[in-house]
């Protein structure tokens, strides 16, 4: 004896939950639910995200990289060369997390101002880029 087919899932089953938006947002993709017409209830087609405040983070990872160069430059100043170097060195490749954050930032848009503020400190905190700046306003 055969088992009998196993059962078909409706629609209902099928259907992705869509995230509520208000009608007034101009950013979400809309859809009307029901066939009413104009005053048709509105949901969203793109399913609920989380946010990464990536402006945010780029910003407090290039306080911390400029924080970690004064170090640098003060261990430089005291004759302690080796600790200054590796320092320097760490860093050069460090600061490019938080100007690829703050382009993501700048690119997606939540905090634009703060990912361009982070790509100002990030460059800012490079060692090598901050020594060809001041050798550009030196007096020689």
């Amino acid at each position: 004896m055969s088992e009998p087919a196993p059962e078909r899932p409706t629609p209902d089953q099928l259907t992705i939950p869509l995230q509520e938006v208000e009608p007034s947002d101009p950013t979400a993709e809309t859809v009307a639910i029901s066939e009413a017409g104009e005053g048709a209830e509105q949901k969203s087609l793109r399913p609920p995200r989380g946010f990464w405040p990536l402006g945010a983070i780029s910003v407090v990872l290039a306080v911390i990289m400029l924080i970690l160069e004064a170090v640098a430059i003060v261990l430089a100043n005291t004759q302690k060369p080796a600790p200054a170097t590796t320092l320097a060195v760490i860093l050069n490749w460090a600061t490019i997390l938080p100007l690829l954050l703050g382009v993501l930032a700048m690119i997606f848009g939540k905090q634009r101002k703060l990912g361009f503020a982070g790509v100002l400190m990030s460059l800012v905190a490079n060692p090598f880029l901050l020594t060809q700046l001041m050798n550009l306003f030196s007096s020689r």
